[in-house]
């Protein structure tokens, strides 16, 4: 269904008048990010006034799927996308303060949150204003600069407003006791405690590059019988995952198997884990420990990425599709290495979706009915093999057997090979660009890499410069950059700052009918 201007007034006057109620209520969650998210979110309504008045004005309004008219359509449905992402995150923030507790356990630090939906605000209106004013200055910046960033002056704002907004936080949790039976149970320490202990040691911890030696702070602790086992979601090589229920919520539960190298695994993951907070990171909520097993509970998906592409889906993504679900997982993957962490087993069973749509359209057969305007949230998770480097070097230890073999990049060691000097020791973060490489491959053509290569070649046939064959029909600029992720020099592959705006770009053309 075609979007229109008014439909979008709409959604902006209603994700605006909610912020509104910020403005007398000291004590919302979060409510100088909010109240600045309200401020961004107004600046569009004048805009889109124009917007409408210009279709109006050229007798348009009407007819709207006339081919006469400018190809805001798609752009327009992306804008409004946004605002309902925006409406969620303020729907959460508008709470009392005896609710505070529960959200930042289930959401945590949101200020990456609000930065990005900032930026795709004025990103997308930006786009529509191009589209209806093609020598607007703004346009051609936006066009040239896609680089995900806000500008320094918003970034300033958004830190002064994400430190209030801690802080308040913390004096709630210190000057009255918030918890209620349900969070709070006798005999465990209180919950609020455990939360001022993990903002302390965030604040204490914050650019070390060695900040998992205080793990333990850095993560709410929670005893395994509040954590009822619901049905089996998955089983890897060290742990399975479960489906839990905790205050009121479904979360996965990853269990690690018992014994001393599955405890490894799991230190391994948490401290990976440990102070993440991105929309395409997945969220560790908390951890849990008895006599025989360690476990980590997390933001509850729908499914791995692998899953929806080779078991879900009946026909191909659209190429918007396609662009915007590798754009979310090479901005999960910036944002890792940007905290010097490389994940090194970046595959699609370890990119978890959900719907963006929290209400899909569900098949009498209780599965979703996927269409070429379903869109998706991806999160990178699964970081048993992830390496928190030291930020004194910039190469991998060489650790055999790293990854799995068809997203594996061709430098890296395995049982068998030959250790290398010193000066050839591979670069972490260039192995999760090829990996990605790999991953593009498969949400472009659904089908499994190198299915028709043996496993007991594959390693020398990667190695001799071989890989997918890309589908012919993709954009041409996307193409060339699938084909530098997977170079066989990590050298030339990019890092995935140059990739989020490289993607930004195609969506960008994919979005205005521009030139790919």
């Amino acid at each position: 269904m075609a979007t229109s201007f008014e439909d979008l007034r709409r959604t902006v006057q209603s994700v605006v008048l909610k912020l509104a109620s910020f403005e007398n209520k000291e004590s919302q969650f979060n409510a100088r990010q909010c109240e600045f998210l309200k401020q961004k979110a107004s600046e569009i309504v004048p805009i889109l006034e124009h917007f409408e008045y210009t279709l109006r004005k050229h007798d348009l309004h009407s007819l709207q799927m006339s081919w006469d008219l400018p190809n805001w359509i798609p752009a327009a449905m992306e804008l409004q996308r946004v605002l309902k992402d925006a409406e969620v995150l303020i729907q959460e923030c508008n709470c009392d303060r005896d609710q505070w507790l529960q959200v930042e356990i289930k959401r945590g630090n949101l200020k990456e949150t609000f930065a990005r939906i900032i930026y795709d605000l004025e990103w997308h209106t930006l786009l529509l204003r191009g589209l209806f004013v093609p020598e607007s200055s703004a346009f051609h910046r936006n066009w040239e600069t896609c680089d995900g960033n806000l500008s320094l002056n918003e970034s300033s704002i958004l830190s002064a407003a994400a430190e209030w907004d801690r802080k308040t936080l913390r004096e709630s949790l210190t000057s009255s006791h918030i918890c209620d039976g349900e969070i709070c149970r006798k005999g465990e320490k209180c919950l609020a405690k455990q939360v001022l202990d993990k903002l302390d040691a965030e604040e204490q911890v914050s650019g070390d590059p060695n900040y998992f030696r205080d793990l333990m702070r850095l993560f709410l602790w929670v005893k395994p019988e509040h954590l009822p086992r619901r049905k089996k979601l998955g089983k890897g090589s060290f742990a399975k995952v479960r489906e839990t229920e905790w205050l009121g919520q479904k979360f996965a539960q990853k269990i690690f198997f018992d014994g001393s190298g599955y405890n490894r695994s799991f230190k391994k993951e948490i401290a990976a884990l440990a102070g993440l907070d991105h929309p395409n990171i997945i969220h560790a909520v908390c951890c849990s420990e008895d006599n025989r097993h360690l476990s980590i509970v997390m933001e509850l998906m729908h499914k791995s990425l692998y899953d929806l592409l080779h078991q879900d889906c009946s026909s191909p993504l659209s190429i918007f599709q396609a662009v915007d679900l590798m754009l979310q997982i090479s901005e999960g993957l910036r944002y890792l290495h940007s905290k010097n962490i490389a994940h090194r087993d970046l595959k699609s069973h370890n990119i978890l979706v959900r719907f963006a749509d929290p209400q899909p359209d569900i098949r009498s057969d209780g599965t979703v009915n996927i269409t070429t305007n379903t869109l998706f949230v991806a999160k990178v998770a699964d970081f048993g093999l992830a390496k928190v480097k030291n930020t004194s070097t910039m190469l991998g230890n060489q650790t055999k057997d790293l990854g799995t073999t068809q997203w594996m990049a061709p430098e890296v060691p395995m049982d068998g090979d030959a250790m290398r000097s010193p000066s050839d020791r591979f670069h972490p973060m260039k192995v999760d660009v090829y990996s990605f490489g790999i991953i593009c491959y498969e949400i472009l053509s659904r089908e499994d890499p190198f299915r028709d290569v043996l496993r007991t070649r594959l390693r020398s046939y990667v190695q001799a410069g071989n890989r997918p064959q890309l589908p012919d029909e993709i954009p041409r600029r996307l193409d060339i950059l699938i084909n530098y992720c997977w170079n066989g020099n990590p050298l030339r592959r990019p890092d995935f700052a140059a990739i989020c705006t490289e993607l930004r770009f195609i969506k960008l053309c994919l979005l205005s009918g521009g030139e790919d």
